[in-house]
């Protein structure tokens, strides 16, 4: 098992989650402005398909990245509540990746693994 924290006010929460398989692969633009674009994004965690968002700077360069986590309505699409967000990011030099959870928007599987999929998010993002 490997062990994240995450710190949350003063507290730390332990999450003992097992490695997953994860692979990212790029999609189609979908918006770009002079400073950005956003693209559609596959994560795939264990076999199963999560869609997503990645927003990146079109300078060269290294670049921090910021994985945006969101909260799910119904009905949902990809970037409902993280599109603008991801573009802001990016315009201001971040790489920004934001997942759909499985079983939501473009993704495959079913609802209730959103820590799995936020933790494989980040490991990917790495």
């Amino acid at each position: 098992m490997i062990g994240d924290l995450e710190a949350i006010g003063r507290r730390y929460v332990r999450f003992d989650i097992p490695a997953l398989e994860t692979s990212l692969s790029l999609g189609a633009v979908r918006e770009t402005t002079p400073k950005a674009e956003i693209r559609q994004v596959d994560l795939v965690v264990n076999g199963q398909r999560m869609g997503g968002l990645l927003g990146k700077p079109l300078a060269p360069g290294p670049r921090p990245v910021i994985v945006v986590l969101h909260p799910s309505d119904s009905p949902y699409v990809t970037g409902l509540h993280t599109a603008s967000t991801v573009m802001a990011l990016a315009e201001a030099g971040y790489i920004a990746l934001s997942p759909d959870y499985r079983g939501w928007g473009a993704s495959q599987g079913e609802k209730g693994n959103e820590i799995e999929d936020a933790v494989s998010a980040i490991r990917e993002a790495r």
